[in-house]
C-alpha cells in the first residue's frame, strides 16, 4: 500500500509526542513492507546525515519561529497561515497526492501547516485519509476560527467527517 503521511514536524524536529510517535509509525509501516512517504516541514536543526529519500520537506512551518512578529497584523496573519490556510502548503500535499498517488493519506498533526485547508483538501481528493488524534486540535482549530472564515471549510468540524480518526 503507498501511504502518504502529513505532519507538521518530524524528527529530528520534536516539540512532543506526536512527531516521534509519527516517526515509528512510518518506519513500522515501512518495515511490513508499505511504501511510505512522508510530507514534512523544513527542519533547521544540524543533522549528521540527510533525510531518508522517503521524507520530504516540503511544507512551511512559520508559526514555530522564535520570535512571533509583534505588530498584531502580521502575528494575525501568521496564525491565521497556521491553523486555517497556508497556500503553499496546500499546494505541496496537492503536488504530492498527485505524483505519489497514495492508496492512503495519515495527518499526524496539521497545526501549524495550514490545518483546516489541508483537512478541506483531503475530504475533496477522493483518496481515504485518516487522522492520528492524540488531543483536541481538530476542537482547537474550528473553535478559534472566525465565522467569516468557516464557511470556507465547510464549516466547524465537517470537513473531518470524511476522515477516520485514529485516537
Amino acid at each position: 500500500m503507498r501511504i502518504l503521511i502529513v505532519s507538521n514536524l518530524y524528527p529530528p524536529s520534536v516539540l512532543g509526542g506526536y512527531e516521534l510517535g509519527c516517526a515509528q509509525v512510518a518506519e513500522g509501516l515501512r518495515e511490513r513492507g508499505h511504501d511510505v512517504r512522508v510530507l514534512t516541514s523544513w527542519c533547521h536543526l544540524p543533522r549528521a546525515q540527510p533525510d531518508p529519500s522517503h521524507v520530504a520537506r516540503r511544507l512551511d512551518l512559520s508559526w514555530h519561529l522564535p520570535h512571533m512578529p509583534a505588530e498584531p497584523v502580521a502575528r494575525a496573519w501568521v496564525e491565521a497561515s497556521a491553523k486555517w490556510s497556508s497556500l503553499p502548503n496546500t499546494l505541496a500535499l496537492l503536488d504530492e497526492i498527485r505524483t505519489f498517488r497514495p492508496d492512503l493519506i495519515y495527518a499526524w498533526n496539521l497545526l501549524g501547516i495550514g490545518a483546516a485547508a489541508l483537512v478541506d483538501l483531503l475530504g475533496m481528493t477522493g483518496v481515504p485519509w485518516a487522522l492520528h488524534l492524540m488531543d483536541s486540535i481538530p476542537v482547537d482549530v474550528a473553535a478559534q476560527m472566525p465565522p467569516y472564515s468557516a464557511g470556507l471549510f465547510g464549516k466547524g468540524l465537517e470537513p473531518y467527517a470524511t476522515g477516520r480518526i485514529i485516537a
